[in-house]
């Protein structure tokens, strides 16, 4: 297996394991490591605050994009938002109203598409797309919200993700400057 390969594969791995709580299981099976404490509702509970921003009327920092790129005054980053759609648009990815384009798994999910089409096609642009979704979307944002993630949340599970994240991220930032 190459480096092409073992970088799609990490970001297909990253969103599925960002799309959804984690369980105690699929933890284990991504080699996180996993507090003796933590449960299936544990997990939950922590993902529906710390990944989409609520709960029991407690309001976190969810992992959105548009979320960590505003400014202390937005709620959401309008212009954010609209980067990520744009950026879809050229590279002829879909996104609908519904859909949350900006949502960590989901810009994990479109950096293994751009790498899956570089290997497909061979084409140059999805060279610099996948440059262009690092340095001007994923590294703006991923890296403070992982910080956040460790520092705040009591899941081992979530905090071994996020160090996971960040190797990862460091490792393609590297990579890049090569």
């Amino acid at each position: 297996m190459d480096r092409l390969d073992n970088r799609r594969i990490s970001y297909m791995l990253l969103a599925q394991l960002t799309e959804k709580a984690l369980t105690p299981e699929m933890a284990r099976v991504a080699r996180l490591e996993v507090g003796p404490e933590e449960t299936a509702e544990s997990l939950g509970k922590n993902f529906t605050y710390y990944f989409r921003g609520v709960y029991r009327g407690n309001f976190g920092l969810p992992a959105y994009e548009s979320v960590w790129r505003r400014s202390k005054w937005e709620q959401i980053s309008y212009p954010a938002l609209m980067e990520v759609r744009n950026f879809l648009s050229k590279c002829g990815i879909r996104a609908t109203a519904k859909d949350q384009p900006d949502f960590i798994s989901t810009e994990f999910g479109v950096m293994a598409w751009l790498i899956a089409k570089q290997e497909d096609t061979g084409d140059p642009r999805y060279v610099q797309w996948q440059r262009e979704w690092l340095s001007d979307h994923m590294l703006k944002w991923i890296p403070d919200f992982c910080r956040h993630l460790k520092e705040s949340c009591p899941s081992t599970a979530y905090q071994s993700l996020a160090e996971y994240i960040v190797a990862l991220l460091d490792e393609e930032k590297e990579e890049e400057v090569k």
